[in-house]
C-alpha cells in the first residue's frame, strides 16, 4: 500500500509543480547545467522539504542550491532565508546561496562551487540522530508537517 498525502504534503506538491513550470532565467540555466547528473550526483528541481520548497536538491550530498531574487534581499527575506537555513542545517542540509544576478554574471564559477559540494557527500551518519536521508523516502523527505507550506 502506498503512503497517503496529508492536504498540506498535497499543496507542496501542487505548488512545486507550478514552480517548474516557471522558473526564471537564472534557475532554468542553472537547471540546464545540473540535469541528467551533470556534476556526477542526480539534482532535482523545487523539491518539497518540511515547510519549504527548495529551488534545486542533491538527495545524495544532502546538497540545496538556491537562486535568490531581489525579494531575499529585503530585512523580511533575510530574516525568511535565515529560519529557512537554520531549519534545514536541523536535518544536515547544507545550503548554497546565490543572487540570480551573480548566477548570470558568473554561471561557469559558481556551478565549480556546486560541483566542489557535491564531490564532499556526507556519510548517511552526518544527519542529526544517525538518520540519513535517501531519495527513496519520497515527497517532504520525511520531514515535520507544516500547515505553511513556503
Amino acid at each position: 500500500m502506498g503512503k497517503r498525502l496529508t492536504a498540506s504534503s498535497q499543496t507542496a506538491i501542487l505548488k512545486a509543480r507550478r514552480l517548474r513550470r516557471s522558473m526564471t532565467e537564472p534557475e532554468k540555466k542553472l537547471w540546464e547545467l545540473v540535469r541528467n547528473n551533470r556534476l556526477g550526483v542526480k539534482f532535482r528541481r523545487q523539491v518539497p522539504f518540511g515547510p519549504y520548497i527548495l529551488d534545486f536538491f542533491c538527495f545524495s550530498a544532502k546538497l540545496a542550491v538556491e537562486l535568490d531574487g531581489r525579494q531575499h534581499c529585503t530585512p523580511e527575506g533575510k530574516e525568511y532565508d535565515l529560519h529557512r537555513d537554520e531549519f534545514l542545517r536541523m536535518y544536515g542540509v547544507n545550503v548554497l546561496r546565490f543572487s540570480n544576478q551573480e548566477f548570470m554574471k558568473n554561471s561557469e564559477g559558481l556551478l565549480e562551487v556546486i560541483r566542489e559540494c557535491v564531490q564532499k557527500k556526507p556519510s548517511p551518519l552526518s544527519s542529526p540522530g544517525g538518520r540519513g536521508m535517501s531519495e527513496g523516502q519520497g515527497e517532504g523527505i520525511g520531514m515535520p508537517e507544516s500547515k505553511t507550506p513556503h
